[in-house]
C-alpha cells in the first residue's frame, strides 16, 4: 500500500536532495516481488545521520513496537504451555481475546502490531529450533553406553537379562521422545493424540500413541532446557517495518544519501512523521564468471519492500538494513558456473598458520597468524588490564573503548581472510564439489579467551562463505570429521603420531615427506569415500633429501 507522508517537512538538505511526493518502494518506481519459496536474499547495513529530533521519534515508536513484540511472546508462550502451534496470523476477533495483544494494539496500531506478531513468530520459532538440539542431545544421553562414574559400575554390576531389558526399555524411551520432539509437542495436552511410528509384522510402518510417561517426561525435558535458556527478550533486536510505516524513496541526485526512509508511525503513538536520510556506500566487483557481485549500493537485484531499523550496539546510532533479491541472479550464476567448472572435487584443510590448504597442494592465507598476532596480543593485554581494575573487558574506556575496537578488528581480519582464501580457490579449481575439515580454529600459544573467539567467529565465517557458494554457484559442500588426518600418511596409509612434525609431514613407513596440511586435506574423506579401500590417489612423492 503506498501513501504520501503526512505532515512532514523536509529539512534544507533535504529539499535540496530529493522530492518526499508519493512514490511507490523500490529503486525504479516499481515494488519489489513478493517473497518467493527458496528465495536468496542479501542485506547490507547503511548509516542513518538522524539529527536528535528524527532519532527520537523514532525511539518513541521504537518503545511501543517492542512492547508489541513481548506482549506476542506472552500469548505465544501460553500457546505452547497449552500444547498450540506458533500462530502466525491472528483475526480481530482473536486478537480482542488476548488482553496483551489488545492493550498493545490499542498503543500502537494495528498495522505495527502485524508486524511485531510476524517478527516475534519468527524469533520464537528459532529459538525453540536451538531448544529442540538440546532436547535431542539430552535423549541421545539415555544411553548405557555413555554412563559413567558411579552409574556406570551400577550398570556393569546387574545381570545380564537386567542389563538386555534397561537397555531395550531406554531404547523405546529414547524412540518416543524423539517422536515428541520432532514434532515440538512438549506440552501437548491429553486430549491432543502425540504419535511415533513403528514397523508391523510385516515390516510395515504403522502408527502408536505414545505413552504416557514418555509424554510427561518429555514436558519435564523442556522446562528443565528453558530454564536454563531465557526467552527472547528482544532488547537489541532490529525493528522490522514494511511500506505501511516505513518507505524506501531513492534518490538518484546524490550518492552521498542513497535514499531516503519516510517514517510515518500512527498518530495515536505520538511518534511524528519524518524522513530519515540513508548515507549510502558501496563497492563493485566482479566474482569471476563476468557477474557483477558488488555490495551495499552496488549490490545487484531488486531492492525489498522491509525496512529494518537498528540500534549499533557501541555508538547507539541508528542503522538500517536493506535486503536485495538475488534468486533470479544465483540461478544464472549456477549455469554459468557448471558449465565453467574445472574440477570435480578439492579438499580443503583448515589451519593457523596456514589458514587454507588443498589436495592439490595449495596453500592460502600464510600469513594469517602473523596478522592476528598483534591484534589478539593487545586484544589479551586489555582484557588482563580490565580484570586488574575489577571489570569486564567490554567495559573498556566507554562504550567504544579499545578492547570493542580490538574484538572488531579480529572479526573483520577473520572474515575477510575467510572470503578471501574460499575466493581464491574457487577462482583457481572452479570446483563442483568441496570437502571441508570440520572447523576448529584454535591456537595452542593464544589465550582461551581468544581461542573461543577465534572459533566462534571463524565457524560463522566459514558457515556464511559456505552458504554464499552453495546459493550462487551451486557448489555442494561437505564437512567431514578430521580425526587422525594429520597423522595418516596420506600414500601409504600408516598411521603414526610421530608422522607430523610441525608443518612437515613425513612417513615413517614409506618414506613420503610433504607439507602436513596438504596431506591432512588429501586424507578428508566423505562416508561413501571411506567406504571404498585404499588410500585417496596422489602424485608419487619426490625423493627425500
Amino acid at each position: 500500500m503506498f501513501f504520501r507522508v503526512p505532515k512532514i517537512i523536509p529539512s534544507r538538505h533535504e529539499r535540496s536532495a530529493t522530492r518526499t511526493g508519493e512514490m511507490p518502494c523500490g529503486d525504479k518506481g516499481k515494488p519489489a516481488p513478493k517473497r518467493e519459496p527458496n528465495a536468496v536474499i542479501r542485506a547490507d547495513v547503511f548509516e542513518t545521520p538522524a539529527n536528535a529530533g528524527k532519532a527520537a521519534s523514532v525511539m518513541a515508536f521504537w518503545r511501543l513496537y517492542r512492547q508489541a513484540l513481548i506482549a506476542e511472546t506472552h500469548v505465544a508462550r501460553r500457546d505452547l504451555a497449552m500444547g498450540r502451534r506458533l500462530r502466525d496470523t491472528l483475526s480481530a476477533e482473536a486478537e480482542a481475546l488476548e488482553p496483551e495483544i489488545a492493550a498493545s494494539k490499542a498503543a500502537v496500531g494495528a498495522a505495527p502490531q502485524q508486524m511485531a506478531r510476524r517478527q516475534a513468530t519468527a524469533a520464537i520459532a528459532s529459538w525453540l529450533s536451538l531448544r529442540q538440539n538440546d532436547i535431542s542431545a539430552a535423549i541421545a544421553r539415555l544411553n548405557p553406553n555413555r554412563l559413567r562414574g558411579r552409574a556406570r559400575r551400577r550398570f556393569e554390576a546387574l545381570p545380564e537379562a537386567a542389563k538386555t531389558r534397561q537397555r531395550a526399555r531406554l531404547a523405546e524411551l529414547r524412540h518416543e521422545l524423539s517422536a515428541i520432539n520432532v514434532q515440538k509437542l512438549w506440552l501437548a495436552p491429553d486430549d491432543v493424540a502425540v504419535m511415533r511410528k513403528v514397523k508391523g509384522d510385516a515390516g510395515e510402518e504403522l502408527p502408536s500413541p505414545v505413552s504416557v510417561e514418555s509424554r510427561a517426561r518429555a514436558a519435564r525435558l523442556f522446562r528443565a532446557v528453558t530454564v536454563r535458556h531465557s526467552w527472547p527478550r528482544f532488547e537489541r533486536v532490529a525493528m522490522g517495518l514494511d511500506a505501511r510505516v516505513a518507505r524506501i524513496i531513492p534518490n538518484e541526485k546524490s550518492r552521498r544519501f542513497a535514499w531516503w526512509i519516510a517514517f510515518a508511525p500512527p498518530a495515536k503513538t505520538g511518534a511524528a512523521a519524518v524522513v530519515l536520510p540513508v548515507r549510502g556506500w558501496g563497492r563493485s566487483r566482479a566474482d569471476g564468471l563476468g557477474l557483477d557481485a558488488g555490495v551495499g549500493m552496488d549490490r545487484p537485484g531488486d531492492l525489498g519492500q522491509t525496512v529494518n531499523l537498528t540500534l549499533d550496539r557501541e555508538t547507539g546510532r541508528l542503522a538500517v538494513s536493506l535486503t536485495r533479491r538475488q534468486t533470479a541472479l544465483c540461478a544464472q550464476t549456477h549455469e554459468l558456473y557448471s558449465a565453467a567448472a574445472l574440477t570435480d572435487t578439492i579438499r580443503i584443510d583448515f589451519g593457523l598458520r596456514t589458514l587454507f590448504a588443498t589436495d592439490r597442494g595449495d596453500l592460502v592465507g600464510r600469513s594469517f597468524i602473523a596478522k592476528l598476532r598483534p591484534l589478539a596480543d593487545r586484544a589479551a593485554v586489555e582484557a588482563a588490564r580490565m580484570q586488574k581494575l575489577g571489570k569486564k573487558p567490554r567495559e573498556s574506556a566507554g562504550k567504544s573503548g579499545v578492547y570493542q575496537d580490538l574484538v572488531a578488528r579480529i572479526r573483520g581480519l577473520i572474515d575477510t581472510e575467510i572470503n578471501r582464501g574460499l575466493n581464491r580457490l574457487v577462482a583457481l579449481h572452479r570446483p563442483r564439489r568441496i570437502i571441508l575439515e570440520k572447523l576448529d580454529f584454535r591456537g595452542c600459544d593464544l589465550s582461551r579467551r581468544m581461542n573461543r573467539l577465534l572459533t566462534n567467529c571463524g565457524r560463522g565465517a566459514v558457515q556464511r562463505k559456505i552458504a554464499d557458494l552453495e546459493q550462487r554457484l551451486g557448489i555442494v559442500v561437505e564437512e567431514v570429521d578430521p580425526a587422525y588426518s594429520s597423522q595418516t600418511c596420506s600414500s601409504c596409509g600408516f598411521v603414526h603420531p610421530k608422522n607430523r612434525s610441525g608443518e612437515t609431514f613425513r612417513c615413517r613407513a614409506c618414506g613420503l615427506r610433504i607439507h602436513a596440511d596438504v596431506n591432512g586435506a588429501r586424507n578428508l574423506r566423505t562416508a561413501g569415500e571411506l567406504a571404498q579401500s585404499g588410500p585417496t590417489p596422489v602424485e608419487p612423492p619426490g625423493p627425500s633429501p
